[in-house]
């Protein structure tokens, strides 16, 4: 007897293809649009970002994605499932630099990087 075939889980990891559309379309820089209408457009670390998460049903198209930097990155994610729940998947360093106080917050680390208030809050060493 042969078993049923289970459907095959949708791809959440863009393609090749669609990842160099994306880096074309966003010229290779943080699309990231802060409340001041700016965009951020650094080179720093910028990778692949879905704009509806995968988590929550985001296809790997490039409709549906962007290029962020690493802080920016972080910030969408913060913003998508909660600051407490992001901390558990991010290493020691990476919770430090980005709270208050934190290297980040006091200006090493983030040389050149946008000091979003989400990240940096008001009153943050700077």
């Amino acid at each position: 007897k042969r078993k049923a075939s289970t459907p095959k889980p949708t791809r959440r990891e863009p393609t090749a293809e669609v990842r160099r559309q994306v880096w074309k379309r966003d010229g290779g820089r943080c699309a990231w649009v802060g409340p001041d209408g700016k965009r951020c457009e650094s080179t720093w670390q910028v990778e692949y970002d879905h704009v509806r998460a995968a988590a929550l049903g985001g296809e790997p198209t490039v409709a549906n994605g962007r290029l962020l930097c690493r802080p920016h990155q972080m910030l969408s994610a913060a913003q998508t499932f909660g600051r407490a729940h992001m901390d558990r998947y991010r290493r020691r360093g990476e919770r430090e630099a980005t709270s208050p106080g934190g290297s980040a917050a006091a200006g090493i680390a983030s040389e050149g990087q946008p000091r979003d208030p989400e990240l940096f809050p008001p009153g943050a060493p700077s």
